[in-house]
């Protein structure tokens, strides 16, 4: 029993999402004519065998057809039980009584991002009690198609609004409270014979609705008409109840068509309570100008739009804040759109970008008009504390008039309207705040089309370059001009976003000053701050039409001059108030990707003698660096021509040489543990891969991107089921590189299994080590001088227990991936010797591609012999986990360090020589960073070493090594 203390008869079932076609049969559903309000069907959503998650916004849409005439339907809205859990249910409504047969009934999905969906179908049986042996079954009437009843039922609708237009323009002049009058006014009207009629076609219409309630927000979503069916659909539901109680329809229609309200309210708070059980009639409140009616089913105050407003049915005037701003646009008919100078400050002023001057408002930014509203009708709304205004615009964003402040507002767009700017401010005329906007109420209503949207350019906030010298800024609207020589001032500019909150930070020392130029895309002046000489920090919030800033900066004493040291020591930080920082050398390091666009210079970078930073001139290298902070992880990535090498060099913020990743192809990975800097050293190889002279031009061919992140592994999990890698597969009992001893590898629940990759002359990829198929086949011959064709007529005669295989075939990689598939082992694929791992870019693109294609890119491994190899497999992809060497011979926090460089990495050791100690402390430095490390070994005793040092697991021909006694 429910909280409504009903009892249902419950058909709970489930109804999966999916593009082939599938009912849930009624073998069993079986309904009859006496169970009215009580035939419940609780149906789960799934896709995928979970639940569907049914976000805030979605509406469920049920279709019902009778089999014997599907000419015959209806709509439902069932109710969402569950959303987290996709439960929608709905019960069986009046209109199913008295029906003999199967319903088919189809379930639909309305998401809020547009976005519609067909769920399935489900069959429902009808029958007719003994009891009810005389129910009629609802007619054709009840269950005719669609379009008839949108058609009768807006006809409806529209001759009633006609009429009730007519009886409204009796009462406009007369007073609503003089009996004597009102019956004056209606003695002509009462003897025009279709009053009566009147009434009669209100309450057929609303009797009809009442019969495809359900319906009625279908057809909001396919008419603009001008009436509100949300709220004739809730009045429908409450007729219901009441069962179209003719007393309560009349009281309606009295109060409607009089449109004389029955009281008035400074606020709804008022009227809830002056009347907390409800009243009849409707009510006016002059907080927002909408008229109210008391709902009984809701027991709640309802409504009805602007009062004498009803016919505009969308709300266009948008509230998201990124659209608006606190200061004030000039309405001079032929001028641009642009910001009049206002008169406070940030050296006076906290909140300059935020509050408006007194008596100014807020504005929204330039908003385009879609062509059906052109020369339409808004119907502007203010409130009893706010006004609103309107600016039209003509297609080349020229002023060419403009409204008055006023509450309210019916205003015919000029034939050359194509955009328009809104309004609103304080009747007081107070300053306003940007957040007023989203409270104040006030609201903008079309009858043509449904909202305004806005695209904004999202930018990567950078620094461009300094410059000894002084933009020219003339003025809002006028074009910020180039810098001119002075050394009395440095500038320079930050891009930045729209409607986005930035921050300042500088160290003005009671001797400097700054100031701040808001530009638009256009490059023209929005507005300037002033100089400011007291304030080390301000948050800006840029106008919706900022694209950049401009900084100047100078001495407070203006004879003095200006120069980089003084800039330098006035330390200029810029962020996004999540701080995101600019700093003034180059870039942010953020936590979103930003760009590297530095000056670069024919530098090298090395280590002197006293531990600090060395960075001679050198001809045949770029170097430029960016700051970082302490205790963060940095990504770098590269897009340059593969002739380019790297190195990071990482120094603290005193000069110390601390740590390099060395020469390689690419971007990397760097744990950076104090504050300080990261030098980008570059330079270029000709074919013979030797050095040569780079200018600083060639800069251009290369995109240097940096995210700082806390992540150390995004996509490496700890997932082997035994900490085993089989080389070669079980290579120790099967022929190595062959199907049996990848099959054994799954029958033995080995987590990896290790298989060398080689290319054919026709370009097709095989597993083999060696590069020649003589030592493992009966064949001769390098494996890239034969085709596939003939690698496959040729038999494998070598390896442990051959004689069970008189047929094995060396396999392709697709055949080992199968293989590896159906025991779930994961492949490791060694791509470091011969071909693939002589650096072929070719090769290596087509390895990728054939992994992807496969359906695999993070489900194997990459094994890669060498840096370069590393390098080149993780600047194309960044997904598949790979296998770099450690020697443990090099020192632990250094070797840890280089390691750590390549995302979703794991470590192989190969040919060990490091000592238990050494190997001991890489593998305890190397859990700081999350790295994994491997041994390779087929000897138990020394595998069981490797595991007791801190090794996390094992590679070896033997499948059994780590069975220990």
């Amino acid at each position: 029993m429910n909280e409504d203390n009903k009892i249902f008869k419950t058909n709970e079932f489930s109804i999966e999402i999916s593009p082939v076609r599938e009912a849930i049969k009624a073998k069993d559903i079986q309904y009859f004519s006496y169970d009215e309000n009580s035939g419940l069907q609780l149906i789960h959503i799934l896709m995928d065998g979970k639940p569907l998650d049914l976000p805030n916004g979605t509406e469920i849409r049920l279709s019902a057809v009778k089999l014997n005439n599907q000419n015959q339907k209806l709509i439902y809205t069932p109710e969402i039980v569950d959303p987290l859990k996709g439960i929608v249910s709905f019960v069986i409504p009046r209109e199913f009584l008295g029906y003999q047969g199967q319903i088919r009934c189809g379930l639909y999905i309305n998401f809020s991002n547009n976005q519609t969906m067909h769920v399935g179908y489900f069959y429902i049986n009808m029958g007719v009690s003994d009891i009810d042996t005389n129910i009629t079954e609802f007619t054709e009437d009840f269950w005719q198609g669609w379009s008839e009843f949108e058609a009768g039922s807006t006809a409806k609708m529209q001759e009633l609004e006609q009429r009730i237009d007519e009886q409204t323009k009796i009462f406009n002049n007369a007073d609503v409270y003089n009996k004597t009058e009102i019956e004056e006014k209606l003695e002509p009207f009462a003897h025009r014979t279709d009053i009566d009629t009147l009434e009669t076609s209100l309450v057929a219409v609303l009797s009809d609705a009442n019969k495809f309630r359900t319906d009625i927000d279908s057809l909001e979503l396919k008419k603009a008409d001008n009436i509100d069916l949300e709220e004739t659909n809730k009045t429908i539901n409450f007729l219901d109840a009441k069962k179209a109680d003719k007393s309560f329809v009349d009281a309606q229609f009295a109060s409607i068509v009089s449109g004389a309200p029955k009281g008035t309210y400074a606020t709804l708070t008022a009227l809830e309570l002056a009347y907390p059980q409800g009243t009849d009639g409707i009510f006016l409140v002059l907080e927002n100008g909408n008229w109210y009616y008391w709902n009984a089913q809701s027991k709640i105050w309802l409504s009805g739009g602007i009062y004498q407003s009803e016919k505009a049915k969308y709300s266009v005037l948008p509230k998201n804040l990124k659209y608006w701003h606190t200061f004030k646009v000039s309405d001079t008919v032929g001028v641009d759109y642009i910001f009049n100078n206002t008169v406070n400050s940030l050296q006076n002023t906290e909140n300059y970008f935020e509050t408006s001057v007194a008596g100014y408002g807020a504005y929204s930014c330039l908003l385009d008009l879609p062509e059906i509203a052109y020369r339409s009708v808004l119907y502007l709304r203010g409130t009893v504390n706010y006004r609103i205004s309107l600016i039209e615009y003509n297609e080349n964003a020229k002023v060419i008039r403009s409204s008055q402040w006023a509450n309210t507002i019916d205003w015919t767009l000029s034939n050359e309207c194509r955009k328009i700017a809104l309004a609103i401010k304080r009747y007081d005329d107070a300053p306003m705040t940007l957040s007023e906007v989203s409270i104040a109420d006030c609201n903008v209503y079309s009858d043509v089309f449904s909202g305004i949207e806005k695209t904004f350019i999202e930018r990567t906030p950078r620094f461009g370059e300094w410059l000894q010298g002084a933009y020219h800024f003339d003025g809002n609207g006028v074009i910020v001009g180039g810098v001119t020589y002075s050394n009395l001032r440095m500038s320079n500019f930050v891009d930045v976003n729209p409607s986005t909150f930035y921050k300042l930070k500088c160290s003005l020392l009671l001797k400097y000053r700054f100031v701040l130029v808001l530009a638009d895309e256009n490059n023209r002046q929005i507005m300037n701050c002033g100089w400011v000489t007291t304030k080390d920090e301000v948050v800006i919030r840029t106008p919706p039409n900022c694209s950049k800033i401009y900084i100047m900066l100078a001495n407070v004493d203006d004879t003095k001059t200006f120069k980089d040291a003084d800039r330098l020591l006035m330390e200029i930080k810029f962020s996004t108030l999540s701080n995101i920082e600019v700093d003034q050398y180059r870039g942010p390091a953020s936590s979103e990707p930003f760009l590297v666009n530095n000056t670069w210079f024919n530098l090298s970078i090395g280590k002197g003698s006293d531990g600090k930073v060395s960075i001679p001139v050198a001809a045949n290298r770029l170097l430029t660096r960016f700051d970082v902070k302490s205790d963060k992880i940095y990504s770098i990535e590269t897009d340059a021509p593969s002739n380019y090498r790297f190195n990071y060099v990482q120094a603290d913020d005193t000069g110390n040489y601390l740590h390099d990743t060395y020469w390689q192809i690419g971007g990397c990975r760097i744990k950076n543990d104090v504050k300080g800097y990261v030098y980008i050293s570059v330079h270029k190889l000709d074919e013979s891969n030797n050095a040569v002279d780079i200018n600083l031009s060639e800069a251009a061919n290369f995109t240097i991107t940096v995210k700082e992140t806390t992540v150390f592994n995004e996509l490496l999990e700890r997932r082997f089921r035994s900490r085993l890698i089989c080389h070669r597969g079980a290579s120790a009992i099967e022929p190595e590189n062959t199907l049996p001893a990848f099959a054994r590898c799954g029958i033995l629940n080995v987590w990896g299994c290790e298989m060398d990759v080689q290319l054919t002359k026709d370009k097709h990829f095989v597993i083999i080590h060696d590069d020649t198929v003589d030592r493992t086949t009966n064949g001769t011959g390098k494996v890239a001088e034969l085709t596939l064709d003939e690698i496959k007529a040729l038999t494998v005669d070598w390896g442990p227990n051959i004689s069970n295989y008189p047929d094995l075939k060396v396999p392709t990689l697709k055949e080992a991936v199968d293989t590896c598939r159906i025991y779930g082992t994961i492949p490791v694929f060694d791509i470091g010797t011969f071909g693939l791992g002589s650096g072929d870019v070719a090769a290596i693109n087509q390895f990728l591609q054939e992994i992807e294609s496969l359906g695999i890119i993070q489900d194997c491994i990459i094994l890669c012999q060498g840096t370069f190899l590393a390098s080149t497999v993780r600047q194309k992809n960044k997904l598949t986990p790979i296998i770099t060497q450690y020697t443990g011979v090099i020192g632990a926090d250094l070797e840890a360090r280089r390691l750590f460089r390549f995302e979703n990495g794991y470590c192989g050791g190969w040919n060990l020589t490091a000592t238990d100690d050494q190997l001991k402390e890489l593998y305890a430095v190397g859990k700081t960073y999350q790295l994994q490390f491997y041994a390779i070994t087929n000897d138990k005793e020394q595998a069981k070493k490797y595991l007791e040092l801190g090794c996390d697991f094992i590679s070896s021909d033997y499948p059994d090594i780590l069975d220990f006694e």
